[in-house]
């Protein structure tokens, strides 16, 4: 008789797995990203109010916060989130839960129909909504350090940074650090992971001509540089379809976000 063991099992998981795949490319929308620049001046009450609309988890990482600023952008950062799988799925703000991956990457609960995917520096917030695997990063263009470039670097990208004058290598290594850290985020490994050893740039790419957008690995890369000089976004996902940015503040949030919550947000 023949065995249907384990290995029939992992096969049968496999094979699913590649169809689950191919559905999602074949039946892709358009990855949906948002931006939205906050005020490390935003008023204190409004942000305290938002509060109340997190998870139990999310309010208690929220209490461990000891500086305002930060205390700031992981409210509106996590509303953001929430906001868009409301408008996207018509649920209500108390219906959504969160679970994380042993990595710490928060997926929605019970179903894994929508990814998400958020990230922040200086004074921006951006968010990736899809339908499959998605990952998003942002950097602020500045100076980085030899050793913190030996440590981002495979040897191939090592010898064409350095190659370069000092601001055109700071914007290489800068897109090249986003588009690691977006791979390693759509992965769901989030930072764990050797980036000297990561290669995810194209045979033959120049960094005075990096693509826009580019195969590897199983995902696809995309640039985005519509949004600020001075920073680096990128987005990586199965997919190179990407809707036009939605920028949003601070009052479009607490707008769009009212009508899928059960109390008034403004007193």
């Amino acid at each position: 008789m023949l065995n249907r063991g384990p290995f029939t099992f992992f096969m049968v998981m496999r094979l699913l797995l590649h169809v689950a795949f191919f559905l999602c490319i074949e039946d892709a929308e358009p990855m949906k990203i948002a931006a939205l620049r906050w005020d490390r001046h935003s008023d204190d009450r409004i942000v305290h109010r938002l509060v109340p609309f997190l998870s139990a988890d999310q309010q208690e990482r929220y209490a461990r916060l000891s500086q305002r600023a930060d205390r700031h952008r992981m409210v509106i950062a996590e509303v953001l989130v929430r906001c868009q799988i409301c408008r996207l799925t018509g649920r209500r703000n108390d219906e959504i839960a969160f679970i994380r991956n042993r990595y710490g990457k928060p997926y929605l609960a019970p179903d894994n129909s929508i990814y998400f995917n958020l990230a922040h520096s200086g004074s921006w917030i951006v968010t990736a909504i899809d339908r499959c695997d998605v990952g998003i990063d942002i950097e602020r263009i500045g100076p980085m350090n030899p050793e913190a470039a030996r440590t981002l670097c495979t040897p191939r990208e090592y010898r064409i940074a350095i190659g370069l004058a000092a601001d055109a290598r700071a914007r290489f290594l800068h897109w090249l650090w986003t588009a690691k850290q977006s791979y390693l985020k759509a992965r769901g490994t989030g930072r764990y992971g050797p980036l000297d050893e990561l290669e995810i740039l194209p045979d033959g790419v120049y960094p005075w001509r990096l693509p826009s957008v580019w195969h590897a690995r199983g995902y696809v890369f995309t640039r985005i540089e519509s949004l600020d000089a001075g920073y680096c976004v990128m987005a990586c996902g199965v997919d190179s379809k990407i809707a036009p940015i939605e920028h949003w503040t601070l009052e479009q949030l607490l707008d769009r976000f009212q009508p899928y919550c059960s109390s008034m947000i403004r007193s």
